[in-house]
């Protein structure tokens, strides 16, 4: 007889032969992954423009970004940039949205406002 496992005897099993099985499926299902991954990566499509973004108009005059330390962690320093380089993000395309507004025509449009700590 075998090994005990729990109290039980084995019948001719070692304990290793078993644990293969979890391994390979783990194996199988990381390069299937990998294998999908890397066909939507490199299927990204012709470059052109994002289905309802729209094409980045800058304004005159520019319009004011709202202050960094009214927000925290990722947002602040969102709105740290936008404040530093608003000539970059004029010429950016919006793709959050709300470029169904009107009044909204190109990235820097959401630092104007909260929406762009969303």
């Amino acid at each position: 007889m075998g090994k005990k496992k729990g109290g039980v005897p084995t019948k001719g099993k070692s304990a290793k032969s078993g644990s293969r099985a979890p391994v390979i499926a783990g194996v199988l299902l990381l390069v299937a992954a990998l294998g999908i991954g890397g066909y939507w990566w490199t299927s990204g499509g012709d470059g052109g423009p994002v289905r309802g973004a729209k094409p980045a108009i800058p304004r005159v005059p520019r319009p004011a970004t709202l202050s960094p330390v009214l927000f925290t962690g990722y947002a602040a320093k969102g709105y740290q940039v936008a404040k530093e380089i608003p000539e970059v993000l004029e010429h950016v395309m919006c793709y959050c949205g709300c470029d169904r507004n009107p009044g909204h025509q190109n990235n820097l449009d959401c630092f104007a406002d909260e929406h762009g700590a969303g």
